[in-house]
Parts: structure tokens; sequence; C-alpha cells
């Protein structure tokens, strides 16, 4: 796996990264104004094949002129792109690629050259600005900015698919209509529709007749990545096109799969490419709710792992270690890249209704060590992992999907029973952890874990130590959307330290309120700028961790994972736990 330290473009944040990717500029006006077009740098991940980048331009443009109601119909036309490919050793024509716009073709050119770069470099695109050309309107053309880097493949490292390289690093440029300018004053609670709020939310209200809101505090470069703050859900089983709309508009920290986006393991796998295909600057987590036991998402033909409380009870590291090496490469060939895995609460109350035999152990050492096992293996084999639920959940007797439970246990006996457990996970540098949805009055009379700052920020970060990331238990059960504002709920969960919102029902009004909330609160200062890009830092940094070395993933052949998933090694592991079922 590569090193945080390894040079990955796509990774790079424009402000970090100016020399390289200089800042978004409004390049034109449409004819007579009816949208500004800018020029926005965008990143191919490592690995990526060219063809990919053609279509990849397509169908993002396409799509963006069919959302964005700035653009009347008849500006709609066809969208052109010169892309440049050097360093192939090959010749070639030009190709057509793409779907009609609006009765219009898309066409890209592509030229090609046998130019070779220094030795040890890699393929170049340049790829040139694309131009709405149809019903009168067009933009000025210019030249096509290089997009160089180095790799370790070189020049041998090309692979066949259509006869082009795989290429380490690829930036593309492409115009699109401005939503980067201030943010309108926006409505705080939930709205209507995403067509109704993703095209204005992040509209100009400057001009005539505009009622002089504050000037925004959010930097461009925060306000194109406002969404990275969440993980989303969705119906069906292939990406919405709602879904789609918002990551382009605010880019998408994640998705998560249930069992209702769920078929057969080539259709799983080819919707897992089709979400890391909305990636703009970050690439999106892949993530999943894959325990064992009563939850777990992927049945069969994948391995069907007992509960983790099989694992305590045996108290074999050797077999923890062998369940969760099996269940991540099982997640990997599916193209997941994060596990909600493992349960650290510590099953105490035997009348808990949610906990129970997801919990490893009743016995807090034990507990903790074979969760560190589990995550480290994970990890170890190119999955995030996600420890949960901070402080402990173990000692409730309310599900917290329906209300909110409250554990009335003093400090002392949340230091030896709770806590021991997530301090073994951030020992062993879990990526993640999960705040619960539980009221703790020995340590905040007022807020459950999730919207605590004295739990999130006190105590995890500042006592225990935790640099990860903490994502929130999803912001919709009934412990937080019974008794609050599921947008409000959100900006207090950033202010209290969370970086990322799990939304994990499937409405789009929903998800798009939330990030309207979370602007208007940058807006208007209720949540800081400094807050805000704090979350987005270890973000990148656990992307950086974890994804890189995917970035070139692509959906294995049916056989591939006919021959893993369920294999004969993986079952005799769970067959080894089942034998810990019935104690």
């Amino acid at each position: 796996m590569s090193g945080v330290d390894d040079y990955h473009p796509f990774l790079e944040s424009p402000r970090r990264d100016a020399e390289r990717h200089p800042m978004d500029t409004r390049r034109a006006e449409l004819d007579r104004g009816d949208a500004a077009v800018e020029s926005r740098p965008v990143v191919l991940s490592p690995g990526g094949h060219a063809d990919d980048l053609h279509l990849d331009i397509a169908r993002e443009v396409e799509q963006r002129l069919r959302f964005d109601s700035s653009i009347p119909p008849s500006r709609h036309g066809r969208t052109e792109c010169d892309v440049h490919r050097r360093g192939s050793g090959q010749t070639g024509a030009d190709r057509r690629v793409g779907t009609g716009l609006d009765g219009h073709s898309a066409r890209l050119e592509k030229a090609e050259d046998s130019r070779r770069q220094a030795e040890g470099g890699v393929g170049v695109v340049e790829v040139g600005e694309v131009r709405h050309l149809g019903g009168g309107a067009s933009v000025p053309g210019g030249k096509p900015q290089a997009a160089s880097g180095t790799g370790a493949d070189g020049a041998g490292g090309a692979q066949g698919y259509c006869g082009v390289d795989r290429l380490h690093a690829v930036v593309q440029q492409v115009e699109r209509p401005d939503i980067e300018r201030s943010a309108r004053q926006v409505n705080p609670g939930r709205g209507g529709s995403l067509k109704a709020h993703a095209g204005i939310i992040m509209r100009d209200h400057a001009g005539p007749g505009s009622t002089g809101s504050r000037p925004s505090r959010m930097s461009r470069a925060v306000r194109r990545q406002i969404g990275q703050l969440i993980v989303a859900g969705f119906d069906g089983r292939t990406i919405p096109v709602e879904l789609a709309a918002l990551a382009r508009e605010f880019d998408l920290g994640g998705v998560i799969f249930f069992a209702r986006n769920i078929d057969a393991p080539l259709q799983v796998a080819e919707l897992a490419y089709a979400a890391k295909q909305l990636a703009r600057e970050m690439p999106p987590w892949v993530s999943v709710d894959q325990e064992g036991g009563r939850v777990q998402r992927l049945r069969a033909p994948c391995t069907e792992w007992p509960p983790a409380a099989t694992l305590g009870r045996c108290g074999d590291p050797e077999l923890a270690e062998d369940f969760a090496r099996a269940l991540a490469r099982e997640l990997r060939a599916l193209g997941i890249t994060l596990d909600y895995t493992p349960v650290l609460d510590v099953a105490t109350n035997p009348s808990n209704p949610v906990i129970g035999d997801r919990a490893m152990s009743s016995d807090a050492a034990r507990a903790g060590k074979l969760g560190a096992i589990v995550l480290r293996a994970l990890q170890e084999e190119g999955i995030a992992a996600c420890g949960k639920h901070f402080p402990g959940h173990g000692d409730t007797s309310v599900d917290s999907h329906e209300d909110l439970p409250v554990v009335e246990q003093e400090r002392p006996r949340l230091d030896e029973v709770e806590l021991p457990p997530f301090r073994a996970a951030i020992d062993a540098e879990v990526a993640m952890l999960m705040t619960a949805h539980v009221r703790y009055p020995a340590i905040d009379e007022e807020q459950p874990a999730t919207l605590s700052k004295a739990i999130v920020t006190d105590l995890l970060r500042a006592e225990l130590g935790f640099e990860g990331l903490v994502a929130t238990d999803d912001m919709e059960m009934g412990a937080i959307a019974r008794h609050r504002d599921v947008a409000e709920a959100s900006v207090e969960a950033l202010r209290a330290g969370c970086d990322l919102l799990l939304l994990c029902g499937a409405d789009a009004a929903t998800q798009v309120a939330v990030i309207e909330r979370l602007i208007h609160a940058v807006e208007n200062e209720e949540l800081s700028v400094r807050q805000v890009e704090r979350a987005l830092g270890r973000q990148r940094r656990a992307k950086e961790r974890f994804l890189a070395a995917a970035a070139g993933w692509r959906p294995p052949a049916a056989r591939q994972l006919n021959a893993l998933l369920g294999c004969d090694a993986h079952q005799a592991v769970a067959e080894r736990m089942r034998e810990f079922a019935d104690e």
C-alpha cells in the first residue's frame, strides 16, 4: 500500500498545491450573461484510463447541462473537448463518444503523437476547454493546459484498454456553469426536491435588487468541498441522478450501501465503481455495515459471518485476525473501502435491544484486545475501519434507532468499562470512530454524545488523543430526529467536533437541506470556517491513507468474484466462529 507521504495529485488541496493546480478562475460569460463559466481542474485517479477521461468529460458536461437551470435549453449544444495525449508511442484518429445534448452529439477529439516523456515519467493528457456551442452561445477557446506528473510505472507501464495507457495522474480542465459564487440567504429548514435547490444554493445574490446579505467568509475551496462532510444513503441499485447532481454541486464524502442497494456481487462492484466516479477533488468512501450476525448487508454468495460475540467467547486472537482478513478481502473485491466495524461497546446490559451479540464481550479488556486485532487486520488489507459507538452503547435499554437512550453511570465507571476498548482502538491507529446517539449525564447533562463538545472534543480528542476521523451515527435515527431538526443537529455535530455526517436515508431533500444549513451556518458564523477546514483536513489525510492505493480499481470479472466470495477458506473461518455461537 502506498504511504501517506507519496504524492498523489488527485488528493492535493487546491490551497496546498496551488502551483500545480491553480485555483478556479472565471473565464467568460455565455451570450447575454445567462450563466458564468469557469475553468476547473478535475483530477483523474491514479491508475485511471485516458479513455475513461474522455467519457467522463462527455458524461459530466451532459449531466451538468441537463440539471443546471441557469443554462436555458436554447443554450444547450454540443460539447467539444480536445484531448492531447503524449507518451503513448502510438498514433490515433478522432473518436466520437458521448450521447446527444439536446439533439446534438458530444464530440471529443483526441490527437495523439509518439513523443515520449523523459525516462521514468508517465503519459500526459492535455485537456482543452469544453465549449457550449449551441444556440448561438460560445466560450472563447484557449490553449490546453498540460498536466505533468511522474510515476513508478515509467514509459513501459502501458496496459491495454482500448489501446490507451494507464495514467498515474491526469488533470482535466473543464469549463462549467459557475456554482461557486457567494451563497444566497438559504432557508435553514427542510427543502423541496434536489432539482429545486441544488441549482440555486450557490448562485450569486449580489446585483440589482440584492438585499445585501453578509459577504461570504467561506473560501471557494471550502465551499466546493462542503459535501465531503456527508456520507449519503440512497434507494435503488444504481446511483440516482439526484445524488449525482448533489455530488457535482458540492462534492460528496461517501456513500453507504444497504440491503436495498444490493443484488448480485457484480452489480455491487459496478455500483461501487459508479460511486467512485462521483469524485471531484477527493474520492468518496464506499461504505457498508458488515459486522456479522444480524448486521451484515452482504449475504450469500458472500460469506455470511456469525456475530462478533463468537470471537469474544472463543478469545482466540488468531481467529479474530483470520475473520477480519477474509472479510476485508471480500469487501475489497467488491470495491468497498470503509466498513463500520468493529463494535467496541461492552455488553454489560442483557436487556440491551440494539447491541447484544454485536459486541465482542462483556469484558472490557477482551473487547478492546479483540477489537484492536480486527481493525488492524482490516486496515492492513486496505479497508478503513470505523469503531463504534463512542463512548459506549453497551449499557443502554433503549434502541437509539427509535429514541434517545441515557447511560446514568458515573465517570469512574465509564473509565473502567466503556472507554478501554476505544483506547485500545486509538492505540491501534483506527481510521475512524463513530459517536453514539446516547446521553451521558456524567459528562454532559444536556447533549447526546454526537452533539456534545465535552465528549467529542474534550474527551475523545483532548483527553484520549484521537486524531482520526469522527463520524456520527445516522443523523436520521430516532434518537436525533425525534428531538431535533436533522439539519440543525448536523450543524451541532460539526460544532461538537465531528468530521463526517451519516445521512443514511434516501431522501434527497434532507441531504440538500443539511448542506444548505451548513452553508448558512458558516455564512452566519454559527459554525467556524476553521472547524470545517479541520474536518476536511482529517478527511483528506484518511483518504490519502486508504484510498490512494485503490484509485485505479475496476470491477473484477464475474468469475473472479465467484472464486473469492464465500470461498472454502473463508467458509472454514466462519465455521470455526460458529462453534462458539450457542454458549
